[in-house]
């Protein structure tokens, strides 16, 4: 897909498990150029440093700071402000979902996902669709 092909794409998770996985889902969708953090301090020192565009972040990172919290930074620096940030979560509460929303977030799935669903959701993130359903 061309639009996967030219996106520099951020996966961030504290479990290596999970980045390995992500890592392998992410070349696999056709990501040719994506990097990898361990927490949202790490994150968002590559996110500044290598201008991505696009962030997969994992709710649950710590110690430092949390993915709303990361989405938060995000979406306070001008420079990133628009770029697409997709939450993942292995479960969630109205509220959370809520305040998802009010940070600005642009996606979440739930964990654990299918290929397939992983795919839709990106692609739909990546496309800008409204319906977090898709």
């Amino acid at each position: 897909m061309e639009t996967i092909s030219g996106t520099k794409a951020l996966f961030v998770d504290s479990s290596p498990h999970y980045r390995k996985a992500g890592a392998a889902l992410l070349r696999d969708l056709g990501f040719q150029e994506f990097l990898m953090a361990s927490n949202g301090t790490e994150a968002w020192s590559l996110i500044k440093a290598y201008n991505v565009d696009f962030v997969i972040s994992s709710w649950q990172l710590l110690p430092e700071m949390s993915g709303l919290v990361l989405l938060k930074v995000v979406r306070a620096d001008a420079a990133f402000s628009s770029t697409p940030f997709m939450l993942v979560v292995e479960e969630i509460t109205k509220a959370q979902v809520i305040a998802a929303g009010e940070a600005g977030v642009t996606d979440i799935i739930i964990r654990p996902f299918t290929r397939d669903m992983f795919k839709r959701k990106v692609d739909g993130t990546l496309k800008g669709d409204d319906d977090p359903q898709a």
